[in-house]
């Protein structure tokens, strides 16, 4: 082996013995800023993280506050009723549509004595009264006045509004009186 091919052998080797030694130096240097990179990434995602829960904790607030609008809404839900002029039917009207499912009549302690069906859907409902049932709420009693047997009804309504339902309540005095040779009961307000 030539002197020459020594020299060009030993400088290889000098020259990958200070590419490892720099390379080893180097990244013995950088050790810190890769540590500190790895921390950032971590610190950038356990923030990414905490902004994900809030957008969800932000999204459940908002459709608890629209649930809530939604059932203010219909605690304010409140439709007018009103006896008609032959005290033979009763009317309920409200600015937005409801339906009234049935009627249920009540004695004045709060027994149920009879229900009707309705299952009208409308901004304004017309209910016949159902005389069978005045008969049941007068034979049941507590009279108002012996003599005559009448008493108080109450007509409680149950409603719907979209998918929430509501009771509505009137009451008023079952009245019977002799019409000719019939009886007949007049619901007064």
């Amino acid at each position: 082996m030539s002197n020459t091919t020594v020299n060009i052998i030993i400088g290889f080797g000098s020259a990958a013995f200070g590419a490892v030694l720099g390379a080893l130096i180097a990244w013995t240097l950088g050790s810190g800023d890769r540590a500190r990179a790895k921390q950032a990434l971590e610190s950038q995602q356990r923030a990414l993280d905490a902004q994900q829960r809030a957008n969800d904790l932000q999204a459940q607030l908002a459709k608890a506050e629209e649930e809530r609008d939604r059932i203010a809404a219909i605690g304010r839900f409140q439709p007018s009723v009103r006896i008609t002029a032959d005290g033979q039917a009763l009317e309920l009207e409200a600015d937005d549509w409801f339906q009234v499912d049935s009627l249920d009549y009540l004695n004045e302690s709060g027994a149920k004595v009879a229900s009707q069906k309705v299952g009208i859907m409308d901004k304004k409902v017309h209910v016949p009264i159902d005389d069978s049932a005045l008969v049941k709420v007068q034979n049941m009693g507590p009279w108002v006045n012996t003599y005559d047997r009448s008493a108080h009804v109450v007509f409680q309504f149950n409603l719907q509004k979209g998918e929430f339902r509501k009771q509505v309540r009137l009451t008023a005095l079952v009245k019977p009186e002799l019409v000719g040779s019939t009886m007949v009961r007049r619901v007064l307000g």
